[in-house]
């Protein structure tokens, strides 16, 4: 059986009609259901409705504040930082990201102190190691919202 799991959509914000105050990154956060693994269309299905919710999260923010978005990257799992672990967002949210081999969508992520603290994370979670991580990392603040930031009848 494949878990419920938090997957974080990293966005890079062009200002349109956007007001100045508006952050230059959105990190969206969107729960992916479970489904049982030996039944493809479930998986399908769990991927479907988590991009259905990720689009009007992201539809409904830029109706409100302007301007387009761009993917950076994408991330399943669990980074270190409870920042991320917060069931509401609407916050400000600062942590590292390094782009995987895999190549783009795929980054890693995580709240450190410094890009020495990361890698050590890195280096001692296997999750996030197996992300495969490429250096530099890169500092990143954004304006962390979740599901329960948004009205949504998906």
């Amino acid at each position: 059986m494949a878990i419920d799991m938090d997957v974080y959509f990293l966005y890079e914000l062009k200002s349109g009609t956007a007001a100045c105050s508006n952050p230059e990154h959105i990190l969206l956060k969107v729960l992916r259901p479970a489904w049982r693994n030996a039944v493809e269309p479930e998986a399908e299905a769990a991927e479907t409705v988590m991009e259905q919710i990720r689009d009007e999260m992201l539809r409904q923010y830029l109706v409100k504040n302007g301007g387009n978005a761009t993917l950076i990257g994408k991330m399943e799992g669990w980074p270190e930082g409870e920042d991320f672990y917060q069931e509401q967002g609407g916050f400000q949210v600062d942590f590292w990201l390094a782009q995987s081999e895999y190549g783009q969508p795929w980054v890693a992520l995580s709240q450190a102190a410094d890009e020495e603290s990361f890698w050590k994370i890195i280096q001692e979670d296997d999750m996030l190691a197996g992300i495969r991580p490429v250096p530099p990392a890169q500092q990143v603040r954004a304006l962390f919202l979740t599901e329960k930031d948004f009205s949504l009848s998906i």
